[in-house]
Parts: C-alpha cells; sequence; structure tokens
C-alpha cells in the first residue's frame, strides 16, 4: 500500500495494489508511482517475486509498506509449462508461440520444487528483506492500519492436510472441473492464515487501542467459489472452518486462525469500534458486511459497503482487485487496485479483458 501525500491532515488517500504476478502490467505501476524504470527481465529464470517487486518500490518516495502473500515464499518463480498464463489473460496457444520470449519454460530439475515448496529456513522474506515486519501497525494519515502475514500456501504443510482434503472432497465444482480437465482455474489456493503470533498481536493492540482499525492481509477470511449479491452465511466462531466450508464460502481463504480473529473483532467490548478487512489473493473485488451480533456476514455492493462504512456494528470485509492477474473463473475480467479515503472505498479499474 502507498500513501499518496503528505502532511497527514492533507492526505487524500491511500492506494492498496496486491497480485501483481509476472506481466507487462508492472509499466502501470511505474507510472502509477511516477517513474519510468525497467524492472523485469522476463528472461531471467532465477529472479523471484521479491527482486523483481523491490526493484519497482525503490523508486517510491512516497510512504508505503509492505504485505506477503503466498507467492512471496517461493524462491523461484513458476514453470510456465506446468501451470500456464490464463491468469494473465494469455492462452496456452499464445504461451507456447511466446514461450521463448516469456522465459520461465525450461525445466529446471531439482530447482523445480522451489516454485512450489516453502521452507522458511532457507528462503524467509521476513528475514531476508531489510525493514519488513509482520505483524505490524501503523498510522497512514488518518486511518490506523494493522498488517498481518497470512503465509504462504496451505497445501505445503503438512498439518493442513486434514482440512485441505476435506475442502476438495466436499467441493463438487471442483471434482467437476477435474472431470472437465480444467483443474488450473479450478483448485482452490487457500493460504496458511494467521499463525499464533499475529492472534496474540491482535489481542494486545486491541486492549490499548481505542481506535477504529483498518486491518490488512493477503487472504481474505471467506470467499464464495459463486458469487451472488445478497447472499448471506452464518459464521459459527468455535467452528468456523466447517461452516464456512459447508456453506461453499471457503474458496481461497487462510484456512487457520480466522475463527478467533473474528471472535476478537466481535467481542462485546469492541461493539464500538469500526473495523475493516482489506485482503487480495482471489483476483477480484467481493464485498461483505458481517454482522458483529448476529454473525451474519453478507454479499452486497461497493456502494451499500460505503453506506456503511461509519457504522461500527459491521466489520467491512473486502478483496481488492488484482493489479496483474484476472480471476479465471469471473465473467467480468478485470484489473486495477483499491483507493481508500475519508469518503470510503473505490475500486480503480485499470484494465477489462
Amino acid at each position: 500500500m502507498q500513501e499518496r501525500k503528505t502532511p497527514k491532515d492533507k492526505m487524500d488517500g491511500i492506494i492498496v495494489f496486491s497480485d501483481v504476478h509476472y506481466a507487462a502490467i508492472w509499466n502501470d505501476i511505474d507510472n502509477l508511482i511516477g517513474n519510468k524504470a525497467h524492472v523485469l527481465n522476463p528472461t531471467d529464470n532465477h529472479q523471484n517475486n521479491w527482486d523483481a517487486f523491490n526493484r519497482v518500490v525503490s523508486h517510491i518516495k512516497k510512504p508505503y509498506f509492505e504485505i506477503p502473500g503466498n507467492h512471496d515464499y517461493r524462491k523461484l518463480a513458476y514453470n510456465l509449462n506446468f501451470w500456464g498464463l490464463e491468469h494473465l489473460n494469455i492462452s496456452d496457444a499464445i504461451r507456447k508461440k511466446f514461450e521463448n520470449i516469456l522465459g520461465h519454460h525450461k525445466f529446471r530439475w531439482l530447482k523445480e520444487f522451489s516454485s512450489i515448496s516453502v521452507n522458511e529456513t532457507k528462503f524467509n522474506p521476513l528475514k531476508k528483506f531489510h525493514g519488513f515486519k509482520a505483524p505490524a501497525e501503523k498510522d497512514f494519515g488518518y486511518l490506523h492500519c494493522i498488517f498481518l502475514n497470512t503465509g504462504s500456501n496451505a497445501f505445503v504443510r503438512s498439518g493442513n492436510l486434514y482440512k485441505y482434503l476435506k475442502k476438495l472432497i466436499l467441493d463438487r465444482d471442483f471434482i467437476k472441473a477435474l472431470c472437465r480437465k480444467k483443474w488450473r482455474g479450478s483448485i482452490t489456493c487457500d493460504n496458511d492464515g494467521l499463525k499464533d503470533e499475529a492472534l496474540k498481536f491482535i489481542k494486545e493492540k486491541l486492549k490499548k487501542n481505542a481506535k477504529d482499525i483498518c486491518f490488512f492481509m493477503h487472504t481474505p477470511i471467506i470467499n464464495p467459489r459463486t458469487s451472488y449479491i445478497g447472499g448471506k452465511y452464518k459464521l459459527e466462531i468455535d467452528d468456523f472452518f466447517n461452516s464456512i466450508t459447508k456453506q461453499n464460502v471457503a474458496h481461497e481463504i487462510a484456512l487457520n486462525g480466522s475463527g478467533e480473529f473474528i471472535r476478537m473483532l466481535t467481542d462485546k467490548n469492541h461493539r464500538k469500534n469500526n473495523f475493516s478487512i482489506v485482503a487480495s489473493h482471489i483476483h477480484n473485488a467481493k464485498y461483505f458486511l458481517i454482522h458483529k451480533e448476529s454473525l451474519i456476514a453478507k454479499e452486497v455492493t461497493l456502494n451499500e459497503l460505503n453506506s456503511e462504512k461509519n457504522n461500527p456494528i459491521y466489520i467491512k470485509h473486502l478483496t481488492t482487485l488484482s493489479l496483474g492477474a484476472i480471476d479465471q473463473r469471473s465473467t467480468d475480467r478485470k484489473t486495477g487496485y483499491l483507493k481508500i479515503t475519508r469518503s470510503g472505498f473505490e475500486e480503480i479499474i485499470m484494465h477489462r479483458f
């Protein structure tokens, strides 16, 4: 995220961008932050996400804060022969035609594991890059922010295997997709979630801080595979994972810690605090109002969410558009970013496909 103006009393907004992936959209980031740096060498098969990202943000002159995403724990980029580029609106036919220009197509033998596995003892972005810390808190102008880390992909940790397999078995859409051999756009890419360190941090900050808070995290805590405005879902704090799984709102979510997170935000001592949760990861913008008393999560439009922006009875839960990738399942494919101002949240669309 980037604060667009200083000093604080003149700040006119915060921009939040995520899921840039590895695409020509980086040129738009350069324009957005006001420089013309050439940031990518697509034939460099050993450049990781953080190296590319840091080459861009080093030019930013305004205050900014970084939050890790699931891909940031990978030492190498994906092999495009295996994973394709449909999420960048590039078909397999076009990808194969230009594979020599795109790079990332050669088989790297044992190094292939570095693009899908996670080993934080050998590659941990929180320790490798100076100044990066999560969880953390910071004031951006009028907005008090808490930044959380939802970790890497859930399937790489053996402790998540039971939950992950249970979700796949119960997900009828996933089984149908497998039968149609469309697994790339249908596999549920859950993230590890909030660890005990993050939950303890949140608890301590809520005790000390009576301010309204905006939480930023890469992965959402709820997300229906098939969305519709007006959809309502009953959240069960003590059985959070099973409750959202049964209601088909557990697609590409933070697998652990979400129930305890919501428990803290809905505590009677915080009923007057206004909370927002800003996430990304799913390559699409979705908006929910979570009622603190009934624990009903309702999918709403952006206008409906903004109409309740100052109402503390609702937790505002939203995901941002992706800056460099598209939701392959959506009929309205677009990229963009989120702008936060005193008047509310604004969806900035950069491209439609």
